[in-house]
This record gives structure tokens, C-alpha cells and sequence, in this order.
């Protein structure tokens, strides 16, 4: 039976102790244990200073790949090249990436030049009435009144 092969995607350093971080180290690591190929492409960026742990831990089974980025010139989150995301993306029969935006709209429009399944999660809670992204993820508000 062939083992089922998932890579992670982060645009943060992966030893960053940030709750996103800690779970794709743990859920790897419990996949790797089921006898699953798991890979993680992270970059070195981190969201503000602080001090980063050693990912020495992890088993050397699971294969870790970090890619180069593109910082906003003010405030937002590393842009993964996507480039890096492409050539690993068919080593693998699923994707499961951490919903920074806008890395997961961008690899979403590069989706078409993969045929393989994306999951896009978001580990951080949504925020209707500040954030214009995490509205794309909240289904319509329906336009009727139900005292009708």
C-alpha cells in the first residue's frame, strides 16, 4: 500500500511558538507515526521578535523544506515564492496551508497549474467587523428580512 504524502505550508518560521506553529509540529509528528509521507515548507520569517525554539525535534522522516519570501514593506505576513510551493506540490497527494493572507488566495489562483487537493486552515479566530480578508471566509448574509 502506497503511503499517502501531505506537506504542510506555513509562511512562518516553523519555531515560532505561536499556537499555528506548535500544532503543525504535533500533527506532523502523529501523521508520521500513522506511516504517512509528511513534508512542511516553511520560510525564516517571524511576525515580531521573539526568542524561536529549536525544530531539532522533529523526526528526521519528516522532511522540511524552508523557501524564500517577500515581506510588505509595512505590516502583513511573509508572501511564500510560490515557485517553491509549485515544485513540491506533486511530490505530494495533499496540501494542508495555514490561512495567512493573502499566501492562500495566491496559491489558489496557481492552483490550476496543480491538480492536487488544498486545504486551507485557519488557526486564528475570525474578525467580521475589522479584517476585509476574514470576511471571504464568512458564507453571505442573506439579504431578506425573516419577518417577512
Amino acid at each position: 500500500m502506497e503511503r499517502l504524502g501531505i506537506l504542510f505550508v506555513t509562511p512562518v518560521k516553523l519555531g515560532y511558538p505561536g499556537g499555528a506553529e506548535r500544532w503543525l509540529c504535533e500533527v506532523g509528528m502523529r501523521l508520521r507515526e500513522r506511516r504517512r509521507n509528511v513534508g512542511i515548507l516553511y520560510t525564516n520569517w517571524i511576525p515580531e521578535r521573539t526568542l524561536v525554539m529549536d525544530i531539532t525535534s522533529l523526526p528526521k522522516d519528516i522532511k522540511l523544506y524552508e523557501c524564500s519570501f517577500v515581506k510588505p514593506p509595512l505590516r502583513g505576513v511573509a508572501l511564500i515564492d510560490i515557485s517553491s510551493i509549485q515544485r513540491l506540490l506533486n511530490d505530494y497527494d495533499l496540501s494542508y496551508m495555514l490561512a495567512y493572507s493573502p499566501n492562500e488566495l495566491r496559491i489558489r489562483f496557481f492552483r490550476r497549474l496543480v491538480q492536487k487537493t488544498l486545504i486551507v486552515g485557519i488557526h486564528s479566530f475570525l474578525n467580521l467587523e475589522s479584517d476585509f480578508i476574514h470576511r471571504l471566509y464568512f458564507p453571505p448574509t442573506p439579504i431578506w428580512n425573516e419577518s417577512f
